[in-house]
Formats: structure tokens, sequence, C-alpha cells
């Protein structure tokens, strides 16, 4: 069975990774971007769906935490449920099966005038390749390049970028029990995958618009790890 790889070796001609029947989400291997103006939404002037996206972004539990801060405010019409630990979260469908790895935002999250109007939660087990992926965030049906400022804005400042072509990520590795950030990123093309990554990634969406996604891929990460960023599972 063939070892597996890291996002950079992944990419097909199309930018995507074609694993297994299934179009997974597209990751960039070029230059980094500083977001040096990168400016954060004040708590005062957020509504409660932004301060939920801005928690999201960190791709962390935050984002669950935040759910939970606001959940009175974001519930309506949109199924929130707790697991068995008393976690709050967005409830696809069933995350184990790609029919049911969506979920519609009716109303649509609005953060800065932008409507996202879906929900991601997919975790697939790529058996031949003895990995299992995580991915989880939000579409929208504006373009990348409406989306991106918005991000940026709401980034850290320290957070980094990299751009390819109209796809835009950063990516981290776990390590020594802690994430460490690569800056570069061909570094890490022809390596195997024997670390962890986590990605997070602004892209054109399959069909239109644009999704914004988080990513735990490649090699397995610890138990213990994978239930502190994603206490919802």
């Amino acid at each position: 069975m063939p070892s597996a790889e890291t996002f950079s070796q992944t990419l097909s001609p199309l930018g995507e990774r074609a694993v297994e029947g299934r179009r997974l989400p597209r990751t960039p291997i070029r230059a980094i971007l500083s977001l040096s103006l990168a400016i954060a939404v004040s708590p005062a002037q957020a509504s409660p769906e932004a301060n939920v996206f801005q928690a999201f972004l960190h791709c962390n539990a935050q984002f669950f935490t935040a759910l939970a801060q606001h959940a009175a405010q974001v519930s309506a019409l949109r199924p929130l449920k707790r697991n068995a630990a008393g976690v709050t979260h967005l409830a696809v469908p069933n995350r184990l099966d790609e029919e049911g790895q969506t979920l519609a935002l009716k109303p649509p999250f609005v953060v800065n005038g932008i409507a996202f109007d879906e929900f991601l939660d997919d975790i697939t087990e790529l058996k031949s390749r003895q990995e299992t992926v995580h991915y989880w965030g939000f579409t929208t049906a504006e373009p990348v390049a409406k989306v991106l400022p918005l991000v940026q804005k709401l980034l850290p400042k320290t957070a980094q970028l990299t751009a390819d072509g109209d796809t835009w990520a950063r990516v981290d590795v776990f390590e020594s029990g802690s994430w460490r950030n690569i800056v570069n990123h061909a570094a890490l093309k022809g390596q195997p995958a024997h670390r962890p990554e986590r990605v997070f990634i602004v892209q054109p969406n399959e069909d239109s618009g644009t999704r914004v996604i988080c990513g735990l891929q490649a090699a397995p990460l610890p138990a213990a790890e994978l239930k502190r960023l994603r206490p919802d599972l």
C-alpha cells in the first residue's frame, strides 16, 4: 500500500485532490504573503454571526465555544445540537456520508455583508492512504475576490496565507506536541506525510462562489489533540 503524501504532493493538474473517486479541497504551494493589514473587527461592532465566523477562522475549539455563547441568536432555523459532552455544534445530516455532509443555513450567516449559506462538515476515511481527513467550513455565492478581503480582515495579524492562483491557504504541521506554521510550502513537496497537517483554505467552490474551510489531514492526529480542536466529535 502506498504511503500517505503531504498536501503539496496530492495536487492534481487541476489543483484538486482526486482520491478514491472524491474531489477534495485544493491546496496551494506558492509564495507566502503576509497579511500585514489584517484588522480585527471589534466585538462591540460585530454581529453574533460575525463573532462565530471569526472564531471559526482559528480552526480549533474557539468555533464551538462561540456557537455556544451565541446559540440564542444563531439557532433560529439552523439546527444546533450538543454532543454527549455538551459541546454545541452545527449539525449536518451525516458527516460520514458524502450525501449528508452539508447543511443549508437559513437564514444565512451574514458577515460584513457577505452571506454564507451553507456549512460543510466532512469526515472521510481514505482507506488506500490509511488516512482520515476532516474538513469543516462555510460556502458563499460571492467570489473569492470579495471573500478574501473579509477573511484577511478577520484573521489575526500573525496569520499568513499562501497564494496559488485563485486559491489561498495556510498550513501548520503538528510535531513535538504543538503546531508549527510552514512558511515555505515547497519544502514539504516530495516528503512523506509523517506529520499531521492543519490547513485553512479560501478557494472557489466546485460549482460557483467560494468556500472557506479548515482541514485536518495527512498523518493521524493524536486523539487528545483531535478532541482539543474538534470537541464536537
